[in-house]
């Protein structure tokens, strides 16, 4: 175990612990805090910290991977939600480097979340960016 990679989920963390990060695996890196608020809670104190360092941010809104916000890593989640959901929308994902933009018409709110956007009315804002306002 000495030479395990350093990006594995250690096997120390709590259940629900393992449980937030397989959610953010299957959803590609953004998930809604309301939506894991339960195993947030349910994690034990040590959790929090050793999530971070593996790469997690906890925000209010938005449970998120700062790593997977660069415009390379945008692009490919984009292509991964397309290719799972055989739906490609025009005018996705934003233009490299924008972190808000206008809302394009009948992109779900799934597919912003997918690509780390979240839907603030008529716009949609980089989920770091919503976390600071």
């Amino acid at each position: 175990a000495a030479d395990a990679p350093q990006d594995t989920v250690p096997t120390s963390l709590s259940g629900a612990a393992k449980g937030i990060a397989f959610i953010l695996y299957e959803r590609l890196g953004s998930v809604p805090t309301a939506e894991i608020g339960h195993l947030i809670r349910a994690m034990q104190e040590s959790d929090k910290p050793r999530l971070a360092r593996l790469g997690l941010r906890f925000g209010v809104e938005t449970v998120y991977m700062p790593e997977l916000l660069k415009p390379a890593q945008i692009e490919l989640r984009s292509l991964l939600f397309t290719l799972a959901n055989g739906a490609f929308y025009e005018g996705t994902p934003p233009p490299a480097g924008r972190v808000a933009i206008d809302a394009v018409a009948d992109v779900p709110d799934a597919y912003w979340l997918a690509v780390g956007y979240r839907r603030l009315g008529q716009r949609v804002m980089r989920v770091d960016m919503v976390e600071r306002v």
